[in-house]
């Protein structure tokens, strides 16, 4: 096959999500591929985590580079193509390079015994084949689904990172968020430093933590700290040796501020390099496609789960407090398996009217389930779309009847956004 994507469409038809079976099958392949002999990169940090992974993993990214360290980004999902996925020193992996990549992962899953790999496990095999001929300062890797049993979690972190614990993908986490700690928490590694960016986690991580014996934990309110400030920002954190370091005047971006400042200290604890003007200058510049993402007057923002929503609804609080608005209408399509009951009760009081759609698929959830919740709480709803596409038109066609787009729901919701404005 010369095409990647004949060999996506392979990967996707012909395997699925194995739940809970554990990391022997993917672990042997990589071991059939020599790719457990070292580490992957010099320095591996791995971030799990319900919301704030990808954006730490590409602050992480963004900072190491100003630094001058060559520096390899996986994470997922992608949203208009599957390179975005694997970033090599800012770039996008060619197709080549993948379907090299899965090559050698089919016939190293095809010796005897044959192993069944999902598609999840072969996108991150190739990203740590493709990851480790790079001879990279820094491999920065985000956890699919979970941690303790997630696909990344075959290499060792000498950074663990878990940036928030919250309720998500119930039908494969549950809804204890003890145990969904546990799985969290499961990228730790004894004798190895682990930074938690928030101030409030289940009893389950940090007894982890313990229990293996981590030679460090850091968590932010405790050991490192944000001051906020109408543009910017100071950060206060410490170093492998305990000594505090300050970082002042830092300029805001348009992602979560916690997630800056945990990037910082897992950056920090990694190359014990501190670059005052550097972390300015990487802030200044720092996005992420379809995080708080602005195409003229329409909000793109992957949001899918209560605990992201309530960020969103924060974020235009303080945004309607300095500047006065029109109607906001919401764009919303999202999964079956999300929570959109409190999802929706989260942006209530942020969005005026609303505007829903279908998505299509196994885990589709149509936009006239969403009207008839958002009905029952006490919304309105001024179109239902039959998808995403015919949701778009509908607002485009509305002649600057609203003066602001939220969008919202879902990675499929935004891409089609995206690549709707694209064209």
């Amino acid at each position: 096959m010369n095409k990647l994507s004949d060999w996506l469409n392979i990967i996707y038809e012909n395997n699925k999500i194995y739940k809970n079976r554990g990391l022997n099958q993917v672990r042997e392949v990589a071991n059939r591929m020599k790719l457990m002999n070292g580490p992957i990169a010099k320095n591996v940090i791995i971030v799990s985590g319900t919301n704030g992974k990808g954006s730490t993993v590409a602050i992480i990214d963004y900072i190491a580079r100003i630094y001058g360290f060559s520096i390899a980004r996986y994470s997922s999902p992608h949203l208009i193509r599957y390179n975005e996925r694997l970033i090599l020193n800012g770039n996008e992996v060619s197709d080549t390079a993948l379907i090299n990549a899965f090559e050698q992962i089919n016939k190293a899953r095809l010796l005897n015994p044959e192993i069944n790999l999902s598609y999840f496990e072969f996108g991150t095999l190739a990203a740590a084949l493709i990851i480790s001929k790079g001879y990279f300062d820094i491999a920065v890797l985000e956890v699919g689904l979970g941690g303790r049993l997630d696909a990344v979690n075959i290499f060792d972190a000498d950074v663990a990172v878990i940036t928030t614990v919250s309720q998500d993908h119930a039908d494969y986490l549950g809804n204890d968020i003890e145990v969904i700690g546990f799985e969290k928490a499961g990228i730790m590694r004894s004798q190895a430093p682990v930074i938690l960016g928030s101030s409030t986690f289940p009893k389950s991580v940090t007894n982890y933590a313990y229990t293996i014996g981590v030679s460090t934990i850091r968590q932010i309110t405790y050991d490192f700290h944000i001051i906020e400030h109408k543009n910017m920002w100071h950060w206060q954190g410490l170093d492998a040796q305990g000594f505090t370091i300050k970082i002042n005047n830092i300029p805001k971006c348009s992602l979560p501020i916690n997630n800056a400042a945990t990037a910082l200290q897992a950056l920090i604890l990694t190359t014990n390099i501190i670059n005052i003007n550097g972390v300015r200058n990487a802030f200044k510049y720092v996005n992420l496609p379809g995080r708080l993402q602005w195409l003229g007057n329409w909000c793109l923002d992957v949001a899918h789960n209560p605990q992201a929503a309530n960020y969103i609804a924060h974020y235009f609080y303080i945004k309607d407090k300095n500047i006065s608005r029109g109607i906001r209408v919401a764009l919303l399509a999202m999964l079956c398996d999300k929570d959109a009951e409190c999802f929706i009760k989260a942006l209530l009081h942020t969005v005026d009217l609303w505007v829903v759609a279908s998505l299509h698929g196994a885990r589709a959830r149509s936009g006239e389930s969403l009207s008839q919740i958002i009905n029952k709480q006490g919304g309105e709803v001024i179109y239902v779309a039959n998808s995403v596409l015919d949701g778009i038109i509908w607002i485009q066609s509305s002649k600057n009847m609203f003066k602001e787009v939220l969008v919202c729901g879902s990675f499929f919701t935004v891409a089609a956004v995206i690549d709707f404005f694209k064209k």
